[in-house]
């Protein structure tokens, strides 16, 4: 059933002290690292926060930083920073669930007395006072859903709700209190500018007392400036316009936040979700906002929960705080309610690491849609799901084969980092379904390096994979893993079975390695008793380029193989490798009077690319300008030009 508000303080008892270790400070290495992060390259702070991850628990002092990394607009830069987190914090093993949530109801008892008092008359309470409620609040709401993120309990998404409802409540007390402050300045500066130039003052018209109503309150009365006017424009649209409009309230700044605080505290609900978008558009209240859609999450009216879910989704990374509340909300009685609170943690990504546990529970959700979602959330929250990994592994051995997909898609994105992933992933390339030989196929090349250890089971499923967009899946990861792959695949260039050299072949030539070894290999195999393996034999050594000059002997050989694709392919691996191939200038220059007008083009390409080195081929390219077929007379002209160019 849906969640309901409950009582509080009658809940709690024998608390605990609230205590945080403070994060060490950061060494040298670790500050140029900190600094990094906040480079205006996304590759930059995407590598910097990577290389804090690599460091370990030597880099704790850089978790703030990395904590503000998880809202970063690069995705890539959030999952590197959730990665790193993640390194650096290791396991969690220690937190315990009731001692959290002991420690949030001494919290909360400890500002008891200051919250009577602001219900009384919260004008009457110090600055200090309303701030130590604001900030108590908001760390035993982080207690609730420490708790959460280790067991779940009805009880403590409640109370969630719960205090989500007051910490708004007082953080909008301190904005007004705030905007009355720096109204009041403006005031006695404007007064003062005017006291010393009172000659430039304008005449002040009487103005017609007109009455005033509250934008969304339904009060009949004139907008009382553009603002304003904005504002009722924005409420009564619709859709994307809605937004749109909003964006513009919002680019007012701190001059539209009175108009939306009181929207969004007097304003019917649906003109609170809007004005609560526009209210965190204008970069001075964005805490106000989020507690306020977080408040909205357990109205009872279905459409305002689901608007104001689907808004925290449009904020995105930035909505981390809301978080707790959506982790409540999981718990929703309305599928499409349920389904939305996922995507919407999907779409904070990293930053909403804590919310894993409760959306691994939601894997076994009736409803297949919240159960996708889930799915599809974790993986994009990526490395800081580690607690959903153990979840995800057991949908894999049910009958659902779209959350099997969404699940073996989710675990290459949290990474390799958890022992489970790995063997999972890789069993899943036997499955008998294709969707999920590919997810788990495209999965392992996500991982890169890092799966080197699956890199037998790849190739073995790309010579047995009969789905030819598996197939490319699979050399698309070999390529992904790299050079890892390299020495598995030469040892296959020696299998007895054509399918398996071949497939070899068409490895290398995706991942192109530049080491001796594996142009030695392919040097060997243009003996190859297949045509198509010496083919693509030729092929990989083009892709390898100037590195493979030791094959050009065979190469050359290879203009004179009786299979006309052969000759083509060795004449364009020869041009590939470039002028180191002028020892084979004689066999190119026999070549260009090949019967074939493909291999006749190649040979001329492959003699331009040489060079002037080639020089000993000019009376053979004069000729072959004058030949049957436009493309070798083109190719023939170009590459005569080429020769002579440095001569």
């Amino acid at each position: 059933m849906r969640l309901r508000f409950l009582t509080l303080f009658a809940a709690l008892a024998a608390p605990l002290a609230y205590a945080q270790d403070p994060e060490p400070e950061p060494d040298d290495e670790v500050v140029v690292l900190i600094r990094k992060l906040r480079d205006d390259d996304a590759a930059v702070r995407a590598e910097a926060a990577r290389a804090l991850g690599a460091l370990g628990k030597q880099a704790r002092g850089a978790l703030p930083a990395l904590n503000e990394g998880l809202r970063d607009r690069d995705p890539d830069v959030r999952r590197a920073a959730a990665w790193a987190i993640e390194r650096i914090r290791g396991p969690d093993a220690d937190k315990n669930p009731k001692q959290l949530s002991r420690e949030a109801g001494e919290l909360i008892v400890s500002v008891a007395k200051l919250w009577k008092r602001f219900v009384f008359d919260h004008t009457k309470l110090t600055d200090a006072e309303l701030q130590k409620i604001i900030d108590t609040y908001e760390r035993a709401i982080d207690r609730y859903s420490l708790a959460l993120e280790v067991k779940h309990d009805p009880a403590w998404s409640s109370r969630l709700v719960f205090l989500s409802k007051r910490q708004r409540m007082a953080i909008f007390a301190k904005m007004r209190r705030d905007a009355a402050k720096r109204q009041k300045e403006r005031d006695a500066a404007a007064a003062k500018k005017a006291e010393r130039e009172p000659e430039k003052r304008p005449e002040q018209k009487p103005r017609e007392e007109k009455p005033e109503g509250k934008p969304g309150s339904g009060a009949e009365s004139l907008p009382r400036d553009p603002v304003d006017r904005l504002v009722m424009r924005m409420l009564s649209a619709k859709g994307e316009r809605r937004d749109e409009l909003a964006a513009k309230v919002g680019a007012y700044g701190e001059s539209a936040v009175p108009h939306l605080l009181e929207v969004v505290q007097a304003g019917n609900k649906v003109h609170q979700v809007i004005a609560a978008l526009a209210l965190f558009r204008t970069g001075v209240g964005e805490r106000a906002a989020l507690y306020a859609l977080m408040d909205l999450l357990g109205d009872d009216n279905l459409e305002v929960r689901l608007d104001a879910v689907r808004t925290l989704g449009k904020i995105g990374p930035a909505a981390a705080p809301a978080v707790p509340g959506l982790m409540a909300a999981l718990a929703d009685e309305a599928t499409v309610m349920r389904s939305a609170c996922a995507d919407t943690l999907g779409k904070i990504g990293p930053a909403a690491g804590r919310s894993a546990f409760l959306l691994s529970k939601t894997l076994r959700d009736p409803k297949e849609r919240v159960r996708l979602d889930a799915a599809e959330a974790l993986g994009e929250i990526g490395p800081a799901a580690g607690r959903g990994i153990p979840a995800l592994v057991l949908t894999l051995k049910g009958e659902d084969r779209a959350l099997q997909v969404k699940a073996v898609e989710a675990l290459g994105l949290i990474g390799p980092e958890s022992a489970i992933v790995m063997p999972a992933l890789i069993k899943e390339l036997q499955n008998y379904n294709a969707g999920v030989r590919a997810a788990a196929t495209n999965a392992l090349g996500r991982i890169g390096p890092e799966a080197s250890r699956a890199i037998p089971s790849l190739f073995q499923l790309m010579v047995i994979e009969r789905v030819e967009d598996v197939r490319k899946a699979v050399e698309e990861a070999l390529f992904q893993i790299g050079r890892g792959a390299v020495p598995i695949v030469l040892k296959s260039l020696r299998d007895r079975h054509p399918s398996v050299r071949l497939y070899a072949c068409l490895t290398l030539q995706r991942i192109a390695p530049q080491d001796g070894a594996a142009v030695g290999a392919l040097r060997s195999a243009m003996r190859d008793k297949d045509e198509h393996v010496r083919q693509a034999v030729a092929k990989a050594l083009a892709a390898i380029g100037p590195t493979a000059r030791l094959a050009v002997s065979a190469l050359a050989k290879a203009l004179k193989d009786e299979k006309w694709r052969v000759r083509r392919n060795a004449a364009q691996a020869l041009g590939a490798i470039g002028p180191d191939a002028k020892s084979a200038v004689r066999a190119l220059v026999g070549a260009l009077r090949d019967e074939d007008s493909e291999v006749r083009t190649a040979v001329a390409e492959a003699l331009g690319n040489i060079g002037p080195a080639a020089r000993a081929a000019i009376p053979a390219l004069e000729i072959s300008t004058a030949d049957d077929w436009p493309a070798v007379k083109n190719a023939a002209k170009i590459a005569l030009a080429k020769v002579k160019a440095a001569g």
